[in-house]
């Protein structure tokens, strides 16, 4: 009987276990993580607003660990891995040993060195947040601050100012490119958040970054000196500037790592033979799609079984903020004039598409959503766009996919296409 590890019950841990349980029915499975619950960092912003509790941000169903027959050691952190004996040593003195192992530890947040801002902690009024534990200390927080300054407009940035505006706080946002979201959105698809932002009483600086945190004589924030030459009062921070791969147990293991985190192939696997890593802790893709992607990928493979990517976007998000939807795919503006451009703009509705030499590199989807599915099919099977007579938001599926025998439709290619 095989017996597996995982680290970490997250996105990519979590959907690694279904998938070697799917495959695999008498094999031992232990899953090792420092959360004792099962929950999404999605909505951690949900929680902090009051709109979920501890309960509601699961993503699996109440009697998932039994049903799938997985003992769970809560609360356990790797300290060390021994490749060649194959085993992961815990905090707390014990360890596992194991046949197959899955490294999807995820990231911690990455505090940036500006002057005063100090350690992260209760103490400091500095806080990341990326783990349930971390919301609870924002929540705790929060109800005794008065002007909060969030570091950073990323996903995570307007996932802390979302939250907290909910609590009914004073919040204020800075980031140093231009836009919100600015890896995710262009300036337009970015302006309805930005507005909606501004109408909740959120204040926000762009191209603006901190140079200095000031404390009072007991060490307390106070507040923080900008690039433009403002100073903002402030008693809580919450920094969502970037992350930081959690791989330091790793370190005299002989796993390959590189400059971002873990090095994975396509299949999951690592240098170290049986090992296998999914999620954020390659430090490539920090988003929830692509980590449950990646687990179930490097599940099926551990068990035996053979799965690679296909066809899927690294930078793929859906962004629910206020009312305002948003699909975003790939690159969001192109980095040369060798694309093509297409836009359609309604005002309530923004699409766009960046093209060359007839395959899709980027999409952005607003408001009216509908077209997404037509849109994955144009990149899944990866359909030559530059063949397309009509305009391209105006495609439905009749243009690329034919009727054939018992009512099943497939995209006909070459000469035959209806394109």
């Amino acid at each position: 009987m095989k017996h597996y590890c995982v680290l970490g019950a997250s996105a990519a841990g979590i959907h690694a276990v279904r998938a070697i349980r799917s495959l695999d029915q008498s094999a031992e499975i232990t899953l090792i993580s420092e959360d004792s619950a099962i929950y999404s960092r999605c909505i951690l912003h949900h929680y902090l607003s009051g709109l979920k509790d501890e309960q509601d941000l699961s993503f699996v169903p109440g009697d998932f660990i039994p049903r799938h027959r997985v003992r769970w050691l809560k609360g356990a952190r790797a300290v060390s891995l021994d490749c060649r004996a194959r085993r992961v040593s815990l905090a707390d003195g014990g360890g596992e040993s194991y046949d197959a192992l899955l490294i999807a530890t995820g990231a911690s947040t990455a505090f940036p060195p500006i002057p005063g801002l100090g350690a992260p902690g209760c103490a400091a009024g500095v806080y990341g947040l990326r783990v349930l534990e971390d919301a609870r200390k924002i929540k705790a927080a929060a109800l005794n601050a008065q002007n909060i300054l969030i570091l950073g407009g990323g996903l995570i940035g307007l996932d802390a100012a979302s939250g907290l505006l909910g609590l009914g706080r004073r919040v204020t946002l800075i980031e140093g490119r231009n836009t919100l979201l600015p890896l995710q959105l262009d300036e337009r698809a970015a302006r309805p958040y930005q507005e909606a932002f501004a109408k909740l009483g959120g204040r926000q600086f762009y191209g603006v970054t901190v140079r200095e945190i000031i404390r009072n004589s007991a060490g307390g924030l106070a507040g923080a000196s900008l690039s433009n030459g403002e100073s903002l009062p402030c008693d809580m921070i919450v920094c969502a500037t970037g992350v930081k791969a959690n791989t330091a147990f790793l370190a005299g293991s002989g796993i390959r790592l590189d400059e971002k985190g873990l090095a994975c192939n396509e299949r999951g696997e690592t240098s170290c033979e049986a090992v296998y890593g999914a999620g954020d802790v390659s430090g490539k893709s920090p988003i929830w799609p692509q980590a449950v992607k990646e687990g179930i990928i490097a599940g099926t493979n551990m068990a035996g079984g053979s799965a690679a990517p296909g066809a899927f976007f690294a930078s793929k998000s859906a962004i629910s903020f206020w009312g305002v939807k948003t699909l975003s795919l790939g690159m969001h503006t192109p980095p040369d004039n060798s694309y093509t451009v297409v836009t359609e703009d309604r005002g309530d509705s923004y699409k766009k598409i960046i093209h060359k030499d007839g395959l899709i590199y980027g999409a952005v989807i607003q408001g009216d959503l509908s077209y997404a599915g037509i849109l994955t099919q144009l990149i899944a099977e990866k359909i030559d766009v530059s063949r397309v007579k009509k305009p391209l938001f105006a495609i439905d599926y009749s243009d690329f996919f034919s009727l054939k025998q018992n009512f099943e439709f497939a995209y006909v290619r070459g000469g035959e296409t209806a394109l």
